[in-house]
Parts: structure tokens; C-alpha cells; sequence
């Protein structure tokens, strides 16, 4: 994809429109929150570790609140939590 930002949501709005299935994408912070802000993520995957770091960059820095509402979640064998989260929709009461 290339162009404008406004060109390049356009070109991503007609990908997800032709879609035959999920589109997946994997370890883009950056992207996802893009994605977010444009209303382009359906569902959210995030794997939390069980290692405290004391640092590092923050998934949603500088993004607008945005609810999100939780679809599943499992414990993986090692500890890792993996959760899937869908953009709540307003009004509604789950």
C-alpha cells in the first residue's frame, strides 16, 4: 500500500470489503493501532507473559479510549494468557 494516510485506509477499507475470511496480522504495534483508530480491528489477540519487565513501549500509547469487550481467553501451559478481545459496541450491555 502506498499514498496518503487517507489513501491508504481507503485501500485497506477495500481489502477488508473483498475479505473472504479473517485478515490476520501479527506483532505490529504500530499497525494495530491504526487499525483501531479507524475502526478496521474487529478482534484484538493479545498474549500477556508472566515476566515483569519494567519497561518497554506501551501497546496503546497516544490511541483514543477505545472499550473493548472480552471474547475469550485461555491459559496456555506456559503461563501465557492469550486473549481476544472485539471493540464493545456503545449501548450495549453484556
Amino acid at each position: 500500500m502506498t499514498g496518503s494516510p487517507d489513501a491508504i485506509e481507503s485501500q485497506l477499507r477495500e481489502i477488508r470489503a473483498d475479505a473472504a475470511g479473517d485478515i490476520g496480522i501479527s506483532g505490529s504495534a504500530t499497525l494495530v493501532r491504526s487499525l483501531l483508530d479507524l475502526g478496521l480491528l474487529d478482534k484484538l489477540g493479545l498474549l500477556v507473559h508472566p515476566v515483569a519487565v519494567g519497561s518497554g513501549e506501551r501497546l496503546f500509547q497516544d490511541t483514543a479510549r477505545t472499550p473493548l469487550r472480552l471474547l475469550s481467553s485461555r491459559t496456555i501451559a506456559n503461563g501465557v494468557l492469550h486473549l481476544e478481545y472485539a471493540p464493545a459496541v456503545p449501548g450495549a450491555d453484556d
